[in-house]
């Protein structure tokens, strides 16, 4: 028997629907989906990749009636509820405590300096990265984490990551490096303002920089312009740091190399090939890290109004180096007929191809 769940699509597209519950009461099992990124969603504790929301809603209500009996929307402040009772569908709202990283985001958000026209912006897509971050972890139980923040300019990112962890129980330090001074100095002063003696920061050239294995647990990268999102890979991936989030931003490199290739004649509509570059670009940085033995997973982490540049690269290790996806990204450069920054890692452990 089909139930149909009124305004289940709608709550599944709200950007404060976060998780979804399906429950069935005569057994006590459970399905959980968690929202990866503006329109993906990942079974908990599964290995399958992200369906959309078009899809989740789908599924749910496919099932409804017959593996599970219950459905928990959960947002922000409150919880949506689908319940079979007495043959016919009941929906409720249930109040949930307001959740606790919340709770001192805006004394954040002033010590971060936002202006208040730009705040709801700048804030979203820090702490939807964030959020993304969170779940990744959540199988993880709280304890100590050590962060390092790749071409962190201001740190909102940072700032916004340390501040949900801590108040999920982890033990967190925050290490930012940029190569402006000023920025460097600002993220000490947001620090100091925040009484936090966790967070510290370095101004660094990311070219040359490289961290020590076993120094840190996770390596994110917010808009790290052009090749310094090529630098964080290469810095989080040679230190085999076991986790590593990284958003890109503009990027040019394969484009201003590429001359004979098998897409040149795309050379007469520029922003189209500027868009193609993007693409392959972020591919090849995917495959790379799959080749130095990461697990990579390509999701969205914002809405486009939030920002365009919303692309997230998530990675964890998983082993070492994989010799056939190196191969794969060795026939994309002989292809295009370019070596790009991240070639070097290609090489794969002590020279080894």
């Amino acid at each position: 028997m089909l139930y149909p769940l009124m305004g289940l699509a709608a709550t599944l597209a709200e950007e404060e629907c976060t998780a979804v519950v399906l429950v069935n009461t005569e057994d006590g099992t459970e399905t959980a989906f968690a929202r990866e990124g503006e329109d993906g969603w990942a079974a908990e504790g599964g290995e399958e990749d992200a369906i959309h929301t078009q899809e989740l809603t789908a599924t749910v209500q496919r099932g409804f009636g017959a593996e599970w009996d219950r459905v928990e929307c959960i947002l922000a402040t409150e919880a949506v509820v689908y319940a079979i009772e007495r043959g016919a569908v009941r929906m409720v709202r249930e109040a949930l405590e307001p959740e606790t990283p919340e709770a001192g985001m805006q004394a954040l958000a002033e010590a971060l300096g936002i202006p208040k026209s730009k705040r709801r912006p700048k804030l979203k897509q820090a702490q939807q990265f964030a959020r993304i971050v969170q779940r990744a972890l959540a199988e993880m139980p709280p304890g100590p984490l050590r962060i390092l923040d790749l071409a962190c300019g201001r740190s909102y990112l940072g700032f916004v990551l340390t501040h949900r962890l801590m108040a999920g129980g982890y033990e967190v330090t925050l290490h930012g490096v940029d190569s402006q001074p000023a920025l460097v100095d600002k993220c000490r002063e947001i620090a100091e303002t925040l009484g936090w003696s966790n967070a510290t920061f370095a101004v660094e050239d990311l070219n040359p920089f490289s961290v020590e294995p076993d120094a840190y647990d996770l390596a994110v990268s917010l808009h790290a312009c052009d090749t310094l999102t090529d630098e964080a890979i290469r810095i989080a991936s040679t230190a085999r740091i076991p986790r590593l989030f990284a958003a890109p931003c503009c990027q040019h490199e394969l484009r201003h190399r590429w001359q004979d290739h098998p897409l040149k004649w795309i050379a007469r509509y520029g922003l189209i090939e500027q868009h193609v570059a993007d693409a392959l670009t972020d591919g090849f940085r995917c495959m790379v890290l799959e080749a130095m033995g990461y697990r990579v997973k390509v999701l969205r982490f914002a809405a486009p109004d939030v920002t365009p540049k919303n692309l997230l690269i998530q990675a964890e290790l998983m082993g070492d180096w994989r010799p056939e996806r190196a191969e794969a990204a060795r026939a994309f450069l002989r292809q295009f007929g370019v070596r790009l920054r991240l070639a070097d890692l290609l090489t794969g452990p002590s020279g080894r191809t």
